[in-house]
């Protein structure tokens, strides 16, 4: 197998529970295209602001991302799967007793 010979330090039994439940949270792995999730806040090199490589990089909420309308590539995770792994992980309480609220889950799945 391919991927074994440059992965040695997994056991190649199978992914583990933490790498599926980040698949199942990531809309990449729906086959879209995903932009500005994280965006990069500070001060460049000669104090010009921006530019790669400046500042602290800082995740942008989920209504600011830009998410493809079309295909992308060939999907890990279908859309349905998605919807409802994102509406579970929305009823969870945080940690101050609120519930969250994910642009991506609305209803009927369309982005």
């Amino acid at each position: 197998m391919r991927t074994r010979r440059w992965n040695t330090h997994r056991p190649g039994r199978g992914w583990i529970a933490r790498t599926i439940g980040l698949i199942l949270t990531n809309p990449r792995y729906t086959g879209r295209q995903v932009w500005n999730r994280q965006t990069t806040k500070g001060h460049g090199a000669g104090g010009r602001a921006g530019g790669r490589g400046s500042g602290v990089v800082r995740s942008n909420s989920v209504k600011e991302w830009e998410v493809s309308g079309q295909f992308a590539h060939a999907p890990l995770v279908d859309e349905t799967t998605f919807i409802a792994v994102q509406r579970v992980r929305a009823a969870r309480p945080t940690k101050t007793g609120e519930t969250r609220r994910y642009a991506l889950a609305r209803a009927g799945g369309v982005w």
